[in-house]
């Protein structure tokens, strides 16, 4: 019966998407100036990751991935060694730059590793994406929200530096 009630909330959660662990869930995120903020879902867990952005919390684990790529491509960009925990993404937000669309497509560069998950906040809840390139974006049916580091940070294997 277990194994259903985790299937059913993987479903519920992510679509089809398969999560890598079970947390125990709560409605309650202790928030860095000690208020508390409860959501209308007990899809949280308690020991979910403040990004740092809009009171958004990391819910469950993040997932790695690779884009098409040879082997011979993720060892030269280091990809295939690059690892990144729910912990890492702890407050990350603070050190990376909000910009628009165009912006990010003109100064990243896109590895072909990333992490996915998700985050929510008491209104929103979306789908994202951590790329080595140093970007995040945050999806969801209305909008794409993207972030950048043009510093190197030991987070990410390369700066969105491009073209400058």
């Amino acid at each position: 019966m277990m194994w259903f009630n985790i299937l059913s909330v993987s479903f519920l959660l992510n679509g089809c998407t398969t999560i890598s662990s079970f947390h125990k869930k709560s409605n309650v995120v202790e928030i860095e100036n000690d208020t508390l903020i409860e959501f209308n879902s007990t899809n949280l867990s308690k020991d979910s990751i403040l990004i740092g952005y809009d009171n958004l919390v990391l819910v469950g684990d993040i997932t790695k991935h690779f884009s098409d790529a040879t082997k011979a491509e993720l060892e030269q960009t280091k990809c295939d060694k690059w690892v990144l925990t729910p912990q890492d993404l702890n407050g990350i937000m603070k050190i990376m730059k909000k910009v628009e669309a165009s912006e990010w497509n003109k100064i990243c560069y896109t590895y072909p590793c990333f992490y996915t998950g998700q985050v929510k906040n008491d209104k929103t809840v979306y789908e994202i994406t951590i790329n080595s390139g140093s970007y995040i974006q945050f999806t969801n049916s209305k909008e794409t929200i993207y972030f950048v580091s043009t510093k190197k940070i030991d987070l990410f294997l390369t700066p969105c530096d491009c073209c400058e």
